[in-house]
């Protein structure tokens, strides 16, 4: 009630023509140009806009007080982009606050009154800028917020979206002034499924949205370590482990060989020195494929189960990997 008192107020101050004075004196100084050949042409032009601005603005009150606050907006635009004065502004203030516009409006409303003061200028101006500064603070009570709040995950990868405008990481998560009504609410981070969300903030609320986000399974299996795909580490272990069972069953079978020659050489086990390079290097080969072997079976194993897990088929929902444990989520 009190916001309307003061818009009644409003419109009956810029309802007088706020531009110039009755006499056509200029409104930063009060004094009439001298007219001379070279600017008779921009005094004309000036004199058509600043008549236009008034018919504008005439315009506007009509509309406001039809409550047609959108043409009303439009029309005190138009006088605004001529003059630029308070009042002109004033009068877009206004519009905004009953289109619902509110964020807009109390900017609109603080430019007016942080309008510095000319040089003998009409008094509707101070009236304009007195009337702006009272509305912006009636407004600064009404308009609500939106304040994001994300549980998962916890760092700062998450980026919010409100209205289709990402917000920039410093006040991504702090209470940020919307307009009344509904807006929608985005929030994306790399591996999680995107959060959407419709919310309906009330006039000088503050709205909690909780956030969690939930893994994304191809995400997930896209994202692997160090930017390398799941599938891909899996081709890997399974490359690697049958490289390793290969190498190792050729070192092994060299082993076998070179034991047979030091059966043959030391039937009874005891060698010359001469055959000592022949039993180090049965030993090399023995330990080389011992270790092989047993590393081929578990990278070829684990590559394998990788494949399986990243198949569309698996229905792989999150890969958590901690400290002496393999957690796998998922439908099998």
């Amino acid at each position: 009630m009190r916001l309307r008192t003061i818009l009644g107020i409003a419109l009956i101050v810029a309802t007088t023509h706020p531009v110039l004075a009755a006499d056509g004196t200029s409104q930063a100084d009060g004094k009439t140009p001298t007219q001379t050949p070279s600017n008779t042409q921009t005094a004309s032009n000036e004199a058509a806009a600043r008549e236009t601005a008034r018919h504008l603005m005439d315009l506007g009150h009509a509309r406001f007080e039809a409550k047609d606050y959108a043409g009303a907006l439009d029309a005190y635009r138009g006088a605004d982009a001529l003059v630029h004065v308070p009042t002109t502004r004033l009068g877009v203030g206004r519009a905004l606050i009953e289109l619902g516009r509110w964020v807009e409006a109390r900017d609109t409303l603080l430019q007016v009154a942080a309008t510095p003061e000319g040089t003998n200028e009409p008094s509707a101006f101070e009236r304009a800028r007195a009337t702006a500064k009272e509305l912006a603070a009636e407004l600064d009570k009404r308009i609500p917020s939106v304040e994001a709040r994300v549980s998962s995950p916890t760092d700062g990868s998450v980026r919010i979206a409100i209205d289709g405008l990402e917000l920039p990481a410093e006040t991504s998560r702090l209470p940020r002034r919307v307009d009344p009504g509904i807006h929608s609410i985005e929030a994306r981070a790399l591996g999680f499924q995107t959060f959407r969300s419709s919310v309906t903030v009330t006039e000088g609320s503050v709205l909690a949205v909780p956030i969690a986000l939930r893994l994304d399974a191809d995400a997930t299996s896209r994202a692997g370590f160090v930017g390398v795909p799941f599938r891909t580490w899996s081709w890997i272990g399974v490359g690697f482990g049958a490289a390793s069972l290969i190498t190792g069953s050729v070192t092994g079978g060299l082993a076998l060989a070179r034991m047979s020659d030091l059966d043959e050489r030391c039937p009874s086990h005891v060698c010359s020195s001469s055959e000592r390079a022949l039993h180090d290097d049965m030993t090399t080969l023995a330990t080389t494929s011992n270790v092989l072997i047993p590393l081929g079976i578990a990278a070829a194993s684990a590559g394998a189960v990788g494949l399986w897990l990243t198949s569309p088929a698996a229905g792989l929902t999150s890969l958590r990997v901690g400290p002496g444990s393999i957690t796998i989520e998922g439908a099998f």
